[in-house]
């Protein structure tokens, strides 16, 4: 096994001259704070983080809002319109991925509450304004396609 790394002599120690890459992009406001979080409250992850040169990188990818609380929270509610239960079901588990995401350090909490918010106001935005019309669009969508399909069966 090679090792390609060399070290510096101080003392009776050997200290490895570990170099990491200078950081070429802007962190922002909101990736200096998680950095600081990061090195405050959770200091494995954030040594794992730095030494693996996946800091700065993940920082920028992290969204606002959470596209993982976003999309499970819509799913539960398109199917909270179909079954109570299962819907239900999904509700919780959305709540455990959006605290899971928070715990492991992807997200602040009002990235995830804010996913929240806006699947249930566009939810009540479409229930209220779009249903209607997208229910008649479907209908008639639905009829063609089945009318067609009978037509060529026989």
């Amino acid at each position: 096994m090679e090792n390609n790394l060399t070290y510096t002599k101080n003392g009776d120690y050997l200290i490895p001259d570990l170099t990491i890459t200078e950081q070429t992009e802007s962190i922002g406001k909101y990736g200096r704070m998680r950095k600081d979080y990061l090195k405050e409250h959770r200091p494995v992850l954030y040594n794992s983080l730095l030494l693996s040169e996946k800091l700065y990188p993940h920082v920028p990818d992290s969204s606002f809002p959470s596209d993982h609380a976003t999309v499970t929270m819509s799913t539960a509610a398109g199917l909270l319109r179909v079954n109570r239960i299962l819907g239900w079901v999904c509700v919780a588990l959305s709540l455990l991925v959006g605290f899971s995401r928070i715990y492991v350090g992807h997200h602040y909490p009002l990235d995830v509450l804010s996913s929240f918010l806006i699947v249930f106001l566009t939810n009540v935005a479409f229930h209220r304004f779009f249903e209607g019309r997208f229910t008649s669009l479907y209908l008639r969508a639905d009829s063609k396609i089945f009318h067609c399909r009978a037509k060529s069966d026989s």
